[in-house]
């Protein structure tokens, strides 16, 4: 049970129904993370800007995108991400083959080059103490895409935070995951 209740619509404040409005508008629905953010209604606007930003606005390609948002949630453990993410990766086309050895990324056939590269980024900067030693993963990335690796990276460690921390519920309206989040 998650450490608050959520914000439904017919509770809301008129603040948060504005901003709960914003994000059904959106999204087409208010997940149990934006529910929950509702609590601070400036802050759930200012985090619909900045997801939007990650999910539509980078200069990935969408399936490598996915690939880094999985890897990142998978060493963190937040299955309300990975059963989300699971969908939309693919969505975008990347196989139910590489998405279920994404844990062994290493000695999967499924990853090489530079998608190689930006999962050892996210394997060293989210289990390592010193991302600052993991830059040089990124050196064959123009600059633009090497920034929007680390803001992905960095906008779904500060995801899995918020649903760790505030203990948030599995979400239940989407089906169990095809894919574990982890085999170990």
């Amino acid at each position: 049970m998650a450490l608050l209740p959520y914000v439904t619509e017919d509770a809301a404040s008129e603040d948060q129904a504005r901003v709960i409005a914003s994000v059904i508008a959106e999204r087409g629905s208010l997940p149990g993370l934006m529910s929950l953010m509702a609590h601070s209604p400036d802050g759930l606007s200012a985090y619909e800007t900045f997801s939007r930003y990650v999910r539509t606005g980078t200069s990935l390609d969408p399936q490598l995108r996915e690939l880094i948002i999985l890897r990142t949630v998978q060493l963190l453990g937040v299955d309300y991400e990975w059963k989300r993410h699971l969908r939309l990766a693919a969505a975008t086309g990347v196989p139910d083959e590489a998405l279920a050895s994404l844990e062994t990324w290493q000695s999967s056939p499924h990853f090489s080059g530079t998608t190689a590269e930006a999962l050892r980024f996210v394997d060293r900067t989210v289990t390592g103490t010193d991302p600052r030693s993991a830059v040089g993963e990124l050196s064959n990335f123009p600059a633009a895409q090497a920034v929007d690796i680390a803001l992905v990276v960095g906008f779904y460690r500060l995801v899995s935070l918020v649903v760790l921390s505030m203990d948030l519920d599995a979400d239940d309206r989407l089906p169990p995951a095809g894919i574990p989040l982890s085999t170990r």
